[in-house]
């Protein structure tokens, strides 16, 4: 697993999201989330229809963020079966203990179930892709059942220095150059 590196969103010292060093995405932790934080669109156990699972993730604002979305199936690449096989390398038909964690995987809310993928069914505009993480399956189903989706966005979320940093270094340089300043006149 050490193709996931742990990143804290809001400060506190404990990791929200996992950076892929391989996939240049970042996971949310918490793979539930509309269900922890109670989403309105979504049922009491966090499920929702594609279109719902779409706009949930492009409406999260984390740390920062606001451009969050549902792993995909592009360039060939599933993102939820890749760190399904290769990041926590489960093989198919192996049925993942959830209570257990044998395979390491620092996320929450990881349960075996169908989970959406941001990706429409190539062979049917009515249907979109999705994955059950519980044996490695890859499926289609019509949009309008209720599945799990968690949240993945573009690239790494750093922390960037705060703005408000630039003032107070630049501060420090005045300040610096009026000591220096006032250092050689008085010599």
């Amino acid at each position: 697993m050490s193709t996931l590196e742990a990143r804290d969103l809001d400060g506190d010292g404990v990791a929200d999201a996992f950076y892929d060093t391989v996939l240049n995405i970042t996971w949310l932790q918490d793979w539930n989330l509309a269900k922890t934080k109670k989403y309105s669109g979504a049922t009491a156990d966090g499920g929702m229809d594609w279109i719902t699972s779409l706009k949930w993730a492009s409406e999260l604002k984390i740390g920062g963020y606001d451009d969050w979305r549902l792993p995909t199936v592009s360039n060939g690449v599933n993102e939820i079966a890749h760190l399904y096989f290769e990041t926590l390398g489960h093989t198919d038909n192996w049925q993942v203990d959830y209570s257990s964690n044998l395979d390491g995987r620092p996320f929450v809310n990881f349960s075996a179930g169908f989970w959406w993928l941001g990706t429409e069914d190539p062979l049917d505009s009515g249907r979109a892709l999705n994955f059950w993480n519980g044996y490695g399956f890859r499926n289609s189903s019509v949009k309008t059942i209720s599945l799990y989706a968690v949240a993945v966005r573009d690239g790494d979320v750093r922390e960037v220095p705060e703005p408000s940093s630039l003032p107070q270094v630049l501060a420090s340089l005045v300040l610096l150059q009026v000591f220096w300043r006032y250092r050689r006149t008085t010599m």
